[in-house]
């Protein structure tokens, strides 16, 4: 899981280089996750990275637009990144971007 946390927002890797970074196979890498927080490396992956993008959204400046955010974090199909998006946190992406704190400034 450290492996994830670490990554930098435009680096998404495969399950299989995961694997090969802690020199694992697939089973033990999902089984290890699935033991540690309840979900598979896939799951966490996408979990991290939505939360990511939750954290700028409210953190956001004015300046930038969802599309921004979400295309630093690898997401390229706006569509399939806010169904995601709601489906994680039960509004759309951009909702959280005019809750921001910065929004509500300007």
């Amino acid at each position: 899981m450290e492996i994830i946390r670490e990554l930098p927002p435009w680096e998404n890797p495969s399950i299989g280089s995961i694997c090969q970074a802690v020199h694992c196979s697939f089973s033990t890498l999902e089984r290890a996750f699935r033991e540690e927080v309840g979900i598979g490396p896939k799951g966490y992956l996408m979990a991290h990275r939505l939360n990511g993008i939750r954290r700028e959204l409210l953190l956001a400046n004015g300046q930038e637009q969802v599309s921004d955010i979400a295309i630093r974090w690898s997401f390229w199909h706006m569509g399939k990144f806010a169904a995601d998006y709601r489906r994680a946190f039960g509004e759309l992406p951009s909702q959280t971007l005019a809750a921001s704190p910065e929004q509500s400034r300007s």
